[in-house]
């Protein structure tokens, strides 16, 4: 009984140890430099520039491609203290590129990745080195984004506000007047679900509807009702009618 008494005694002081040995390894680890860290990515066309701080708090600069007109994206994140107390790895995050401002919180929980609190101010800078179109008018706005990937799509939620203005289709000159957009993110239904953007019109008329499925595939379609204030564009027909549509694969998440 004693030997077995003493056993159970030095049971506790072992797991302490245990437990001082991995927090040990996860402050080493966050406190790692950053550009340090930048070295042992695998190969891609993402172009950093310049990095500084750690995992725990820093900043970067990147591009997401090798082009020299590629957008400069300027990064800061700050670690989430509490995360692991919710199993993941959190970050806040503030991103700057052509004038457009991202911040929202993110994470890699286990098998998959989230986003909350996500809060968007998207410039017409920005929206001409993305798009064929060109905007003039006043900067969209999006909020309350959440968003869930674990081997798919587990949640999406957020607004997309813009108060209109004029875009240039410069493949064919002509400018089309947009009118004010409220275009809600939801989870579609079915066994696959995925991403939707519904944009709507003031009187909640739908104008397009962008969807992202979970292997990346990004899908877009126009309504007629879009081009309506252009007839050149618009031709003859019912404004549910879609006159343009896209698909294109932007990422890929994998399969964890």
């Amino acid at each position: 009984m004693p030997a077995a008494s003493s056993q159970l005694q030095q049971s506790p002081s072992r797991w302490w140890w245990i437990l001082l040995v991995v927090l040990t390894l996860v402050i080493g680890l966050l406190m790692t430099p950053a550009k340090w860290l930048l070295g042992y990515l695998p190969p891609s066309d993402i172009r950093f520039e310049d990095a500084s701080g750690n995992l725990l708090k820093g900043s970067t600069r990147f591009a997401l491609s090798a082009a020299p007109d590629a957008p400069r994206i300027d990064l800061v994140w700050r670690f989430n203290l509490l995360s692991p107390l919710l199993l993941k790895a959190g970050w806040s995050t503030e991103t700057e590129v052509a004038g457009s401002r991202i911040s929202a919180n993110v994470a890699r929980t286990i098998g998959g990745y989230q986003l909350s609190s996500g809060e968007l101010q998207i410039s017409s800078e920005l929206l001409n080195q993305v798009t064929p179109l060109t905007f003039s008018g006043p900067d969209m706005m999006a909020e309350g984004l959440e968003l869930s990937y674990r081997g798919g799509w587990k949640q999406g939620a957020g607004e997309l506000n813009w108060a209109g203005g004029p875009v240039l289709f410069a493949d064919q000159g002509q400018t089309v007047s947009v009118p004010a957009i409220y275009a809600p993110l939801s989870l579609t239904d079915g066994e696959a679900p995925q991403l939707e953007l519904l944009v709507l019109d003031p009187n909640s008329n739908e104008l397009a509807k962008v969807t992202l499925a979970d292997d990346g595939m990004l899908q877009a379609a126009m309504k007629r009702r879009m081009l309506a204030s252009n007839p050149t564009l618009s031709g003859p027909g019912s404004m549910d009618e879609t006159l343009i549509s896209t698909a294109l694969p932007i990422f890929a998440l994998g399969s964890s």
